[in-house]
């Protein structure tokens, strides 16, 4: 299959993920998608990584991936068998934000920890104030 087609091909697996959680986005809100190799090997399809155009369609995707529970294989095309237990959405996070995440959620069980918009957060249980994470200090 060409470069070309595959691409369209993983446009339309996106879209059709998008349009299952809900999320208003079109095809000219994705610049490029592509799938990448995982790093262990597994039975696993690799992922299809996603980049936008426009912003917006980025954070409306973000706010509707906790719904990826409630979407059923049929909705994506596939057979009613196909296992989606291991569907996420994932914001894109640079290497050194990757360890600081990896780092706070050590301490996940005592405290809140989550990414948005590039940034680490974090909220102590006995404190409503989110603390953002720039560095291990």
């Amino acid at each position: 299959m060409r470069m070309n087609q595959l691409r369209k091909r993983h446009k339309c697996a996106c879209l059709m993920l998008f349009a299952a959680l809900g999320a208003d986005v079109s095809i000219q809100d994705i610049d490029i998608s592509h799938r990448i190799p995982a790093r262990r090997q597994t039975s696993r399809p690799n992922a299809i990584v996603c980049k936008f155009v426009r912003r917006l369609a980025k954070e409306r995707v973000i706010a509707a991936r906790k719904r990826t529970s409630n979407i059923n294989p049929q909705q994506l095309g596939l057979s009613p068998e196909a296992q989606l237990s291991n569907l996420n959405i994932f914001e894109h996070l640079s290497p050194r934000l990757q360890e600081l995440l990896f780092e706070a959620n050590k301490y996940k069980r005592a405290n809140n920890c989550w990414t948005r918009n590039k940034a680490i957060c974090l909220r102590k249980p006995e404190n409503d104030n989110v603390i953002k994470l720039v560095n291990l200090q």
